[in-house]
């Protein structure tokens, strides 16, 4: 490793750098994350008819959010170690098993969340049936892993060449977005459905 490489690797550990690169991001992040807010109140009449759907919408963000961070790290850490280059056009045949990964697991994960979130139903009497909360776990979770590992992919790929750290970017930009896009889709989604 050259000189330079290594002094680059130096100071982007320096706090100020980080302090730099993330304070205004997440401050931008935060503000973005209030859209957020105004969608879910637009469902408002359909989580008073089905309540039971109000079960669905934290796991479904959390599976997203952590879909994205696991495959951002893992791009970012194929790209430190030079498994990878930031100009291999399909980043490699792991990273694209990795991907592959994520969408079974969404797949896999989504009907266990459905099953919960019948459970929930039948306990307290809901109207739901299986089917309809099984379309919109599948759905919306299956959109946003191919949405999480898009934007997870090309979050870690500008910051590489640009320069900034992607472990410093890439996982607030990833969840927060998740967190958003998650709503959104979770709301396309039950509006096409129930």
């Amino acid at each position: 490793m050259s000189d330079r490489k290594l002094l680059e690797r130096e100071n982007s550990w320096k706090v100020s750098r980080i302090m730099r690169n993330v304070v205004p991001l997440l401050i931008f992040l935060t503000l973005l994350e209030l859209g957020s807010g105004y969608v879910l109140e637009g469902l408002k009449e359909t989580f008073v008819n089905n309540p039971a759907l109000l079960v669905l919408v934290p796991p479904i963000k959390d599976l997203a959010g952590n879909f994205g961070s696991v495959i951002a790290s893992r791009v970012s850490t194929r790209l430190h170690l030079g498994i990878i280059s930031d100009e291999d056009s399909m980043l490699g045949k792991k990273t694209l098993s990795d991907c592959i990964g994520i969408i079974l697991l969404a797949f896999i994960l989504s009907f266990f969340l459905a099953l919960f979130t019948y459970f929930f139903v039948v306990i307290t009497g809901g109207t739901l049936n299986f089917i309809i909360i099984l379309k919109i776990s599948m759905f919306t979770s299956l959109m946003l892993a191919l949405f999480v590992i898009i934007l997870g992919v090309s979050v870690v790929l500008i910051s590489f060449k640009r320069r900034i750290e992607p472990d410093d970017v890439a996982i607030p930009i990833v969840t927060n977005f998740a967190d958003i896009f998650g709503i959104i889709i979770f709301a396309v989604v039950v509006f096409i459905v129930v």
